[in-house]
């Protein structure tokens, strides 16, 4: 089947999947940068983390494909994942 997230090795992947109209995720937001920041900044020299953000309006397949039903939601994936 078709893999919609791929991780590099040597790498972790943090992903929020929220939806724009969402006043839970509207609120979460500065909340998740700061701790990406945190994060990278206490990581140092260590395994690469990546923080991102994906609206499941404009990636609804991916979000129906990692089973999605309420915002938002963290997933963590670990290098190497495909």
């Amino acid at each position: 089947g078709t893999k919609y997230i791929e991780i590099p090795e040597n790498e972790a992947v943090v992903v929020e999947l929220y939806a724009p109209w969402c006043p839970h995720c509207q609120l979460y937001r500065e909340h998740y940068i700061a701790m990406a920041g945190e994060v990278d900044r206490r990581s140092y020299g260590l395994r690469k983390i990546s923080f991102y953000g994906m609206s499941c309006t404009s990636f609804h397949d991916l979000c129906k494909h990692y089973n999605i039903s309420g915002y938002p939601t963290i997933l963590g994936f670990k290098a190497g994942f495909k």
